[in-house]
């Protein structure tokens, strides 16, 4: 149990390791998409494999130790979730102000798609969206 421990607690570390680095990036507003999938794919992958040892420990643990552990494990997947879903919602930002930028022809300099905007205002998402055709339905008259 003990050789089970130690390896979540590396795990844990490595999992600390990445959100801190990714609130370091975020704070920084100096990232570009590629970074972020990057650093999300890493996050994820982390945080599965500490999902799978803290199964196997829990699996060892007496009932009552289970139930004191249960609250840490909480923390620490409370603290993964929600630095996946920051990471998603900037990923999406990113990609949604680099879109209308990529399809205008007066777009200057290709890899200055990907980097954070200047400012870090916030862009309606809605305002650059592609426009559908107008579909008419046919009705029917019944016999």
């Amino acid at each position: 149990m003990e050789r089970a421990k130690n390896k979540r607690a590396s795990r844990r570390a490595m999992n600390t390791k990445i959100i801190n680095e990714v609130n370091q990036v975020l704070q920084s507003n100096q990232f570009e998409l590629s970074g972020l999938r990057i650093l999300h794919g890493c996050l994820r992958a982390s945080n599965l494999e500490l999902k799978a040892l803290n199964n196997e420990v829990e699996s060892l643990m007496t009932d009552d130790l289970a139930a004191d552990d249960y609250e840490v494990v909480v923390q620490y997947d409370d603290a993964a979730n929600s630095t996946l879903a920051l990471l998603e919602h900037r990923i999406d930002v990113l990609k949604t102000s680099a879109t209308p930028a990529s399809s205008s022809p007066s777009a200057s300099g290709a890899g200055s798609h990907e980097t954070a905007p200047s400012g870090h205002g916030r862009l309606p998402q809605r305002e650059f969206g592609a426009r559908l055709p107008k579909l008419e339905l046919l009705r029917l008259m019944g016999p």
